[in-house]
């Protein structure tokens, strides 16, 4: 059985498309967790709603603690062999589980994957070919930082439970945003080998009123820079040849977060000091950082030091509140 949680907070919107297609998947041995993470809308009573229409649907209602404690909450009553994590407002292809479990059966991996594409619409169309790739075990860390495709993500992945458990794996509830990618790094840890699929099953809806595109920089939202705090710590232990792409991609975020606070240097005086402290840390060793090409760190070379100009392109594309 596939445990499948989605962590369920004002979507209301867009939950009955999100569970719609997981309860019309192929594989249909499953065990659909709705955490209603105190959502203050509507999706309490569709979850419960769903619940009364399909057995598999189990829900769990609880305070509002967050992304991490909502699948922590799911993680808790799941009893599926294998765990997969859905975001309430996106949505999979109806052979997104049987192909993830194929992939890994088949392959005799312990974590299996598929690419995932970008949509504002409610349809993506993709033409497909399905060829599950073997990756070693001294390579298996590199897949997390693959953006273009499969990425650090855990929502277009399938884990095993008995690799969660026996290794007391848990989402750190003091991240709010970008608590994937620990996880993930984590749960490689114990990995042989990760299965692959050329195939986009899993949809991002991208939403024009949503957090891409409107950001309130508040503490929780900053701690997206604790979540790659965290992950360099782990890679400089564990897998030191992935250390400086993971770093690459922390410089990126911290330039982006400094862009966001001199929209209004006043109100995120706080945030922009403690970012250009770490900015003048990190940026050390530029163009040192192996596994990273030259046009990356010529971007990154721009985006630290010319701020200015990088924070008036940004500004253009994120309203920042």
């Amino acid at each position: 059985m596939v445990s499948v949680i989605v962590p369920i907070y004002k979507v209301e919107h867009y939950l009955s498309r999100c569970v719609d297609s997981i309860l019309a998947q192929t594989y249909t041995n499953l065990e659909v967790i709705l955490v209603d993470d105190g959502s203050p809308d509507n999706c309490p009573s569709i979850c419960d709603e769903y619940a009364k229409k399909d057995s598999r649907v189990k829900v769990v209602h609880k305070k509002n603690g967050g992304l991490s404690s909502a699948r922590n909450a799911g993680l808790d009553v799941a009893n599926g062999k294998y765990i997969s994590f859905i975001d309430s407002d996106d949505w999979v292809e109806n052979c997104f589980i049987e192909n993830l479990v194929n992939a890994l059966e088949s392959e005799n991996a312990d974590m299996s994957a598929c690419k995932f594409c970008r949509t504002k619409g409610d349809v993506a169309t993709r033409e497909w070919f399905i060829e599950a790739v073997k990756v070693i075990k001294e390579e298996k860390f590199a897949s997390i930082f693959l953006e273009s495709s499969y990425a650090g993500y855990a929502c277009n992945k399938l884990f095993k439970i008995d690799i969660i458990k026996n290794n007391n794996l848990r989402f750190d509830e003091k991240i709010f945003n970008g608590e994937d990618f620990p996880f993930t790094t984590e749960y490689i840890l114990y990995v042989n080998k990760v299965a692959y699929i050329e195939q986009d099953l899993y949809y991002y809806y991208f939403r024009e009123t949503g957090i891409m595109n409107t950001i309130t920089l508040t503490e929780r939202f900053v701690t997206i820079l604790y979540a790659r705090e965290k992950t360099l710590e782990f890679l400089s232990k564990h897998a030191p040849e992935c250390y400086d792409r993971c770093k690459a991609s922390y410089l990126s975020i911290l330039c982006k977060i400094k862009y966001m606070a001199m929209a209004n240097s006043v109100k995120h005086n706080k945030v922009l000091l403690s970012v250009n402290d770490k900015l003048k840390i990190a940026r050390k060793g530029l163009f040192k950082l192996k596994n990273v090409g030259v046009k990356d760190k010529l971007k990154l070379f721009i985006m630290i030091y010319f701020p200015r100009t990088m924070a008036k392109i940004y500004r253009k594309k994120v309203k920042v509140l």
